[in-house]
């Protein structure tokens, strides 16, 4: 199976269009994939887009857990500093980890191994 080739071929040391501007190279790709032009598309920039996506959508994910649970800590630890900004943090959070998983049901199990902590708990035994 051969891949389709960038649907702009350029001289060596010539900007791309999608170095020169992403917008419009994902508009372009975009209306290419739907007419199903194939052969025109930027396939390559188009699967290391993909996989950013999807590592965005972990970072979001780790980045909204370490805040529910910080928080949650501090909530049950620190009750004479209990505030309504936190009060506010903690529902955020779960909001947004809620619709994170709900978009995407396959980060659940990132979501509880980032909420396992006996790896790391083993990892800073055997650290000393």
């Amino acid at each position: 199976m051969t891949m389709p080739q960038p649907q702009h071929r350029s001289e060596p040391g010539a900007v791309s269009e999608y170095d020169r501007d992403w917008v419009a190279w994902a508009t372009e790709n975009a209306a290419l994939l739907r007419a199903g032009k194939l052969d025109r598309i930027g396939a390559a920039h188009i699967a290391e887009e993909l996989d950013d996506l999807g590592k965005s959508e972990r970072r979001a994910l780790g980045n909204h857990l370490r805040n529910l649970v910080m928080h949650l800590l501090e909530w049950e630890f620190q009750p004479e500093r209990r505030t309504g900004v936190w009060r506010s943090s903690i529902d955020n959070a779960r909001a947004e980890i809620a619709e994170i998983l709900e978009d995407s049901p396959s980060l659940r199990p990132a979501a509880a191994e980032r909420l396992d902590l006996r790896p790391r708990a083993r990892e800073a035994r055997r650290q000393g």
